[in-house]
């Protein structure tokens, strides 16, 4: 309807000669029509903006619950005190507090107040498994750079990053601490799967290497001991570098989050 109202008067204006008010109703014409365009322009601009905010905060809000669960089974894994009750095994703190003890008794001399450490003994070989989804799902999509501050973009790069590494690690300190567990299967090994099999026979004079320092099995009870220790600790300690990693991270987050509100 506009158009032909416009067409309308242009064509009067031809009829009637008027070339200069034509040509001045031109120019309005095409800066009216330019206007509409960069209007039009914006509001798309606008629309898409408002998309890529909303796609990028449920990434990253997903990524915060990840995050979490990060934490929660770096915890788990180190220092859970139900880890004991829950799956019969002790966290790392737990499994390296042992060991170290069991370790330090054994230069000192074993007794039968070691009796109840031997039999505890164990050791911690649990990957890291950390979730991840969010990041590889917002990064095959190529929206990766979209999500916030540089600076967050960053950070969350360098964190899986270090994440992909430390995993790489991780595994092959299990790998040491598998040794360390295989060369104390004939001494420390047997013992437990004796007691475990039937503890009412049980008997600690069975194993008269115990008393006996130079013997094969008490050599191997301290080096497997100390090399599956080692790699424990040295698990423990990357388990709770991630843990301070995804704590900071999601306080980065909820601030790129926030700001977005105000």
């Amino acid at each position: 309807m506009m158009i032909k109202f416009f067409r309308h008067i242009r064509q009067r204006m031809i009829k009637e000669n008027r070339v200069s008010k034509y040509l001045l109703y031109a120019l309005g014409e095409i800066i009216l029509v330019v206007i509409g365009i960069l209007i039009a322009v914006q509001i798309n601009d606008w629309n898409e903006t408002r998309k890529a905010n909303h796609t990028s905060k449920a990434y990253l809000q997903k990524m915060i619950i990840e995050l979490e669960n990060t934490k929660s089974r770096m915890k788990y894994l180190t220092s859970d005190p139900l880890g004991m009750v829950q799956g019969k095994y002790h966290s790392l703190e737990g499994s390296i507090a042992i060991c170290d003890s069991l370790l330090k008794m054994s230069y000192s001399g074993l007794t039968g107040n070691a009796i109840p450490l031997i039999l505890q003994t164990n050791f911690g070989q649990a990957s890291l498994n950390i979730q991840q989804d969010a990041f590889e799902e917002v990064k095959s999509t190529g929206s990766l750079n979209s999500l916030g501050s540089e600076k967050l973009i960053n950070t969350i790069k360098a964190y899986y990053a270090r994440i992909a590494r430390e995993s790489d690690y991780t595994d092959e300190n299990n790998l040491l601490i598998g040794r360390g567990r295989h060369i104390l299967e004939d001494g420390l090994g047997r013992m437990q799967m004796d007691y475990h099999m039937d503890s009412t026979v049980f008997d600690i004079d069975n194993y008269p290497w115990l008393k006996d320092p130079s013997s094969e099995e008490y050599k191997d009870l301290q080096k497997g001991l100390y090399i599956a220790n080692r790699w424990q600790e040295e698990n423990r300690g990357k388990m709770m570098i991630i843990y301070n990693l995804s704590d900071s991270l999601i306080q980065m987050i909820k601030d790129e989050l926030s700001s977005r509100t105000r």
